[in-house]
């Protein structure tokens, strides 16, 4: 499975009622690289009233969905983020926007336009890059199995496999998900069924 998501990491700023909102767009892999660009962010801008933002971590239809307010009136500032990140079709993709007040109150309808518009005009800009989602393997078999399971997956193209030698080989990798099947099928086949399969998490 192929899902979209940045190339890049772009800016947009706008002045709304003398606030000033700047929209910061990114790609982030999982969760602490999500809290390393937001740690990125309040060190850029240390005196900032408020850092908003909305993630999500995996395809755009599925992955985990994450959003802050950050002091802002529930539901006026992550959440509008999050809507605009949505319906960009992108996954693996983080939205900061940080806030810097003016003095002139923008209502709660002003808020999720101001917070909105200027995340869609960061992720506007961004461009696509597509990645092929995998998942992580364990597979436990016999040593005596370890030349044939390395040479199949090697023909998968399974990079970088971690192997152990306690009680028995131990394996772990990840695959493409839409060869997960025809690989559990081909080393069950090589290993007259003499292998422990488990799929973890998507990675």
């Amino acid at each position: 499975m192929n899902y979209n998501t940045p190339e890049n990491k772009v800016r947009f700023e706008q002045i709304i009622k003398k606030s000033r909102f700047i929209a910061i767009a990114t790609h982030v892999s999982d969760q602490a690289d999500l809290q390393n660009f937001l740690n990125q962010v309040s060190a850029e801008f240390p005196d900032a009233r408020h850092i908003c933002y909305a993630s999500i971590i995996g395809p755009a239809e599925t992955g985990k969905q994450l959003s802050s307010d950050d002091g802002e009136p529930s539901g006026t500032a992550g959440k509008p983020i999050l809507n605009v990140l949505q319906h960009s079709g992108f996954g693996d993709i983080a939205t900061a926007v940080v806030r810097y007040f003016g003095g002139i109150k923008l209502g709660a309808g002003g808020l999720v336009r101001a917070y909105s518009g200027s995340a869609s005009g960061a992720v506007t800009q961004l461009t696509v890059r597509t990645v092929e989602q995998k998942i992580s393997l364990y597979l436990e078999a016999d040593f005596s199995l370890e030349n044939n399971i390395r040479h199949l997956l090697g023909e998968f193209s399974v990079s970088k496999p971690e192997v152990s030698y306690e009680h028995n080989l131990q394996i772990r990798c990840s695959v493409p998900i839409d060869l997960v099947d025809t690989l559990r099928n081909r080393l069950t086949d090589i290993t007259r069924g003499k292998i422990v399969f488990t799929t973890l998490d998507p990675v």
